[in-house]
Protein backbone atom coordinates (compact mmCIF):
# COMPACT_ATOMS: atom_id res chain seq x y z
CA UNK A 1 0.00 0.00 0.00
CA UNK A 2 2.85 2.40 0.81
CA UNK A 3 4.50 1.75 -2.55
CA UNK A 4 1.19 2.40 -4.34
CA UNK A 5 0.79 5.70 -2.50
CA UNK A 6 4.40 6.69 -3.25
CA UNK A 7 3.93 5.90 -6.95
CA UNK A 8 0.74 7.98 -7.07
CA UNK A 9 2.44 10.93 -5.39
CA UNK A 10 5.45 10.69 -7.72
CA UNK A 11 3.18 10.64 -10.78
CA UNK A 12 0.83 13.46 -9.72
CA UNK A 13 3.04 15.90 -7.78
CA UNK A 14 4.45 19.14 -9.17
CA UNK A 15 7.99 20.53 -8.82
CA UNK A 16 6.70 23.86 -7.41
CA UNK A 17 3.56 22.91 -5.49
CA UNK A 18 3.23 26.35 -3.89
CA UNK A 19 3.39 28.16 -7.24
CA UNK A 20 5.66 30.81 -8.64
CA UNK A 21 7.17 33.54 -6.46
CA UNK A 22 4.61 36.25 -5.68
CA UNK A 23 5.86 39.83 -6.09
CA UNK A 24 5.67 41.85 -2.88
CA UNK A 25 5.40 38.75 -0.69
CA UNK A 26 9.10 38.01 -0.36
CA UNK A 27 10.42 37.65 3.18
CA UNK A 28 11.44 40.92 4.75
CA UNK A 29 15.02 41.08 6.06
CA UNK A 30 15.23 39.32 9.43
CA UNK A 31 15.31 42.47 11.60
CA UNK A 32 12.42 44.03 9.65
CA UNK A 33 10.21 40.95 9.78
CA UNK A 34 10.80 40.53 13.51
CA UNK A 35 9.97 44.22 14.07
CA UNK A 36 6.82 43.79 11.95
CA UNK A 37 5.82 40.72 13.93
CA UNK A 38 6.33 42.63 17.18
CA UNK A 39 4.20 45.52 15.88
CA UNK A 40 1.36 43.15 14.92
CA UNK A 41 1.58 40.87 17.96
CA UNK A 42 -0.66 42.88 20.35
CA UNK A 43 -3.40 43.15 17.72
CA UNK A 44 -3.18 39.49 16.76
CA UNK A 45 -3.22 38.40 20.40
CA UNK A 46 -6.27 40.57 21.08
CA UNK A 47 -8.14 39.27 18.05
CA UNK A 48 -7.46 35.60 18.65
CA UNK A 49 -8.25 35.97 22.36
CA UNK A 50 -11.84 37.10 21.73
CA UNK A 51 -13.29 33.89 23.19
CA UNK A 52 -10.59 33.10 25.74
CA UNK A 53 -7.07 34.27 26.61
CA UNK A 54 -4.35 32.86 24.40
CA UNK A 55 -0.58 32.75 24.49
CA UNK A 56 1.46 32.85 21.35
CA UNK A 57 4.39 31.51 19.44
CA UNK A 58 5.98 33.17 16.42
CA UNK A 59 7.99 31.52 13.69
CA UNK A 60 9.74 32.94 10.68
CA UNK A 61 11.17 29.62 9.56
CA UNK A 62 12.31 29.22 5.98
CA UNK A 63 9.48 26.77 5.16
CA UNK A 64 6.81 29.23 6.37
CA UNK A 65 8.36 32.23 4.61
CA UNK A 66 8.75 30.26 1.38
CA UNK A 67 5.10 29.17 1.51
CA UNK A 68 3.89 32.76 2.06
CA UNK A 69 6.06 34.06 -0.80
CA UNK A 70 4.35 31.81 -3.37
CA UNK A 71 1.37 32.51 -5.60
CA UNK A 72 -0.64 29.47 -4.49
CA UNK A 73 -0.43 30.17 -0.74
CA UNK A 74 -3.93 31.71 -0.41
CA UNK A 75 -5.61 28.81 -2.20
CA UNK A 76 -3.57 26.16 -0.41
CA UNK A 77 -4.09 27.72 3.02
CA UNK A 78 -7.83 27.79 2.35
CA UNK A 79 -7.78 24.05 1.69
CA UNK A 80 -6.83 23.59 5.32
CA UNK A 81 -4.66 21.10 7.07
CA UNK A 82 -4.02 17.81 5.32
CA UNK A 83 -4.29 15.75 8.47
CA UNK A 84 -7.55 15.57 10.47
CA UNK A 85 -5.84 15.33 13.85
CA UNK A 86 -3.93 18.55 13.13
CA UNK A 87 -7.06 20.65 12.92
CA UNK A 88 -7.90 19.63 16.46
CA UNK A 89 -4.94 21.83 17.45
CA UNK A 90 -4.80 24.32 14.60
CA UNK A 91 -8.43 24.56 13.38
CA UNK A 92 -9.27 23.69 9.80
CA UNK A 93 -7.71 26.74 8.17
CA UNK A 94 -5.41 29.59 9.16
CA UNK A 95 -6.24 33.26 8.87
CA UNK A 96 -4.11 34.54 5.99
CA UNK A 97 -3.40 38.25 5.75
CA UNK A 98 -4.08 39.11 2.12
CA UNK A 99 -1.74 42.09 1.88
CA UNK A 100 1.83 42.17 0.56
CA UNK A 101 4.79 42.31 2.92
CA UNK A 102 5.32 45.91 1.84
CA UNK A 103 1.99 47.12 3.32
CA UNK A 104 2.22 49.36 6.37
CA UNK A 105 1.65 47.96 9.83
CA UNK A 106 -1.41 50.20 10.12
CA UNK A 107 -2.92 48.79 6.92
CA UNK A 108 -2.17 45.25 8.11
CA UNK A 109 -3.82 45.88 11.48
CA UNK A 110 -6.96 47.28 9.84
CA UNK A 111 -7.16 44.34 7.44
CA UNK A 112 -6.50 41.77 10.19
CA UNK A 113 -9.50 43.15 12.07
CA UNK A 114 -11.71 42.78 8.98
CA UNK A 115 -10.44 39.27 8.23
CA UNK A 116 -10.93 38.23 11.86
CA UNK A 117 -14.65 39.03 11.68
CA UNK A 118 -14.95 37.07 8.44
CA UNK A 119 -12.99 34.15 9.89
CA UNK A 120 -15.20 33.95 12.98
CA UNK A 121 -18.37 33.91 10.88
CA UNK A 122 -16.97 31.25 8.54
CA UNK A 123 -15.77 29.07 11.41
CA UNK A 124 -19.12 29.27 13.17
CA UNK A 125 -20.82 28.25 9.91
CA UNK A 126 -18.35 25.35 9.50
CA UNK A 127 -19.08 24.15 13.04
CA UNK A 128 -22.84 24.48 12.55
CA UNK A 129 -22.68 22.46 9.31
CA UNK A 130 -20.88 19.56 10.94
CA UNK A 131 -22.12 19.57 14.55
CA UNK A 132 -24.46 16.84 15.68
CA UNK A 133 -26.68 16.92 18.78
CA UNK A 134 -23.96 15.13 20.77
CA UNK A 135 -21.05 17.26 19.51
CA UNK A 136 -19.07 19.16 22.12
CA UNK A 137 -19.62 22.91 22.27
CA UNK A 138 -17.57 25.01 19.87
CA UNK A 139 -14.14 25.78 21.37
CA UNK A 140 -14.23 29.31 20.04
CA UNK A 141 -14.33 30.77 16.57
CA UNK A 142 -11.01 32.61 16.60
CA UNK A 143 -8.15 31.50 14.34
CA UNK A 144 -5.23 29.71 15.97
CA UNK A 145 -2.79 30.33 13.13
CA UNK A 146 -2.29 33.74 11.51
CA UNK A 147 -0.05 33.88 8.43
CA UNK A 148 1.54 37.22 7.54
CA UNK A 149 3.39 37.45 4.20
CA UNK A 150 6.96 38.62 4.57
CA UNK A 151 6.91 38.16 8.35
CA UNK A 152 5.91 34.61 9.20
CA UNK A 153 3.38 32.76 11.28
CA UNK A 154 1.76 33.55 14.61
CA UNK A 155 0.26 30.60 16.48
CA UNK A 156 -2.04 30.76 19.48
CA UNK A 157 -3.18 28.30 22.12
CA UNK A 158 -4.34 28.22 25.70
CA UNK A 159 -0.87 27.03 26.78
CA UNK A 160 2.59 27.95 25.52
CA UNK A 161 3.60 24.36 24.76
CA UNK A 162 0.48 23.90 22.62
CA UNK A 163 1.16 27.11 20.67
CA UNK A 164 4.66 25.88 19.87
CA UNK A 165 3.25 22.45 18.99
CA UNK A 166 0.84 24.09 16.54
CA UNK A 167 3.84 25.69 14.89
CA UNK A 168 5.48 22.32 14.46
CA UNK A 169 2.29 20.93 12.88
CA UNK A 170 1.95 23.96 10.58
CA UNK A 171 5.53 23.61 9.36
CA UNK A 172 5.20 19.83 9.02
CA UNK A 173 2.07 20.25 6.87
CA UNK A 174 3.92 22.69 4.62
CA UNK A 175 6.95 20.41 4.27
CA UNK A 176 4.69 17.43 3.47
CA UNK A 177 2.75 19.51 0.95
CA UNK A 178 5.98 20.42 -0.84
CA UNK A 179 7.04 16.75 -0.97
CA UNK A 180 3.75 15.48 -2.36
CA UNK A 181 2.98 18.43 -4.65
CA UNK A 182 0.11 19.30 -2.32
CA UNK A 183 -2.21 16.43 -3.04
CA UNK A 184 -4.95 17.44 -0.63
CA UNK A 185 -6.30 14.63 1.51
CA UNK A 186 -8.98 16.30 3.64
CA UNK A 187 -12.42 15.30 2.30
CA UNK A 188 -14.46 18.30 3.47
CA UNK A 189 -12.30 21.04 1.97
Amino acid sequence: MIETAAAYIAEHSRPEPFGAPLAGHEPLPRAQRRARAAALAPTIRGLVSTDRPMVGHYTDSDVVLDFLARAAHPRLADLGTSCPDHFLRTKVTPLVLDLPATATAEAMIARLKELHGEYRAAYQAYYDRHATPDSPAIRGADPLIVLVPGSGCSLRAGQADCAGGGGVLCQRDQRHARRRGHLHLCPDR
